[in-house]
Protein backbone atom coordinates (compact mmCIF):
# COMPACT_ATOMS: atom_id res chain seq x y z
CA UNK A 1 0.00 0.00 0.00
CA UNK A 2 1.28 3.48 -0.76
CA UNK A 3 2.39 5.66 1.98
CA UNK A 4 1.60 9.39 1.98
CA UNK A 5 3.89 12.19 3.42
CA UNK A 6 3.37 15.46 3.73
CA UNK A 7 5.70 17.90 2.70
CA UNK A 8 5.76 21.35 3.53
CA UNK A 9 5.04 23.80 0.84
CA UNK A 10 7.49 26.42 -0.03
CA UNK A 11 6.08 27.74 -2.95
CA UNK A 12 2.38 29.69 -2.94
CA UNK A 13 0.41 28.40 -5.73
CA UNK A 14 0.28 32.16 -7.12
CA UNK A 15 4.18 32.49 -7.36
CA UNK A 16 4.07 28.55 -9.40
CA UNK A 17 1.02 30.34 -11.56
CA UNK A 18 3.10 33.36 -12.55
CA UNK A 19 5.95 31.41 -13.68
CA UNK A 20 4.21 30.11 -15.92
CA UNK A 21 4.00 31.71 -19.79
CA UNK A 22 0.95 30.72 -21.47
CA UNK A 23 -0.12 32.07 -24.53
CA UNK A 24 -2.32 34.86 -24.37
CA UNK A 25 -4.87 35.41 -26.69
CA UNK A 26 -6.40 38.59 -28.80
CA UNK A 27 -8.63 39.83 -26.47
CA UNK A 28 -10.99 41.02 -29.88
CA UNK A 29 -11.18 36.96 -30.65
CA UNK A 30 -12.30 36.45 -26.58
CA UNK A 31 -15.32 38.93 -27.56
CA UNK A 32 -16.25 37.44 -30.22
CA UNK A 33 -15.62 33.58 -29.30
CA UNK A 34 -17.95 35.07 -26.37
CA UNK A 35 -20.64 36.73 -28.41
CA UNK A 36 -20.97 32.98 -30.39
CA UNK A 37 -21.62 31.29 -27.18
CA UNK A 38 -24.19 34.00 -25.80
CA UNK A 39 -25.74 33.64 -29.44
CA UNK A 40 -26.07 29.95 -29.42
CA UNK A 41 -27.71 30.20 -25.75
CA UNK A 42 -30.17 32.44 -26.82
CA UNK A 43 -31.19 30.52 -30.00
CA UNK A 44 -31.65 27.33 -27.96
CA UNK A 45 -33.61 29.33 -24.74
CA UNK A 46 -35.67 30.95 -27.85
CA UNK A 47 -36.46 27.86 -29.34
CA UNK A 48 -38.06 26.41 -25.89
CA UNK A 49 -39.91 29.49 -25.59
CA UNK A 50 -41.16 29.15 -29.35
CA UNK A 51 -42.52 25.38 -28.41
CA UNK A 52 -44.00 26.43 -25.08
CA UNK A 53 -45.61 29.22 -27.15
CA UNK A 54 -46.49 26.52 -29.91
CA UNK A 55 -48.23 24.21 -27.37
CA UNK A 56 -49.96 26.40 -25.70
CA UNK A 57 -52.01 27.51 -29.01
CA UNK A 58 -52.61 23.93 -29.54
CA UNK A 59 -54.03 23.42 -26.53
CA UNK A 60 -57.94 23.60 -26.84
CA UNK A 61 -59.78 24.52 -23.69
CA UNK A 62 -61.83 21.54 -22.91
CA UNK A 63 -65.37 22.22 -21.69
CA UNK A 64 -67.26 19.47 -19.46
CA UNK A 65 -70.64 19.27 -19.98
CA UNK A 66 -73.30 20.31 -17.31
CA UNK A 67 -75.61 16.74 -16.47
Amino acid sequence: MPEFINLPNFYHDSEILNNVDLPEEDQSLQIQRTLKETEKIQKSVSSLEDSEEKRKRRKQPTFQKEQ
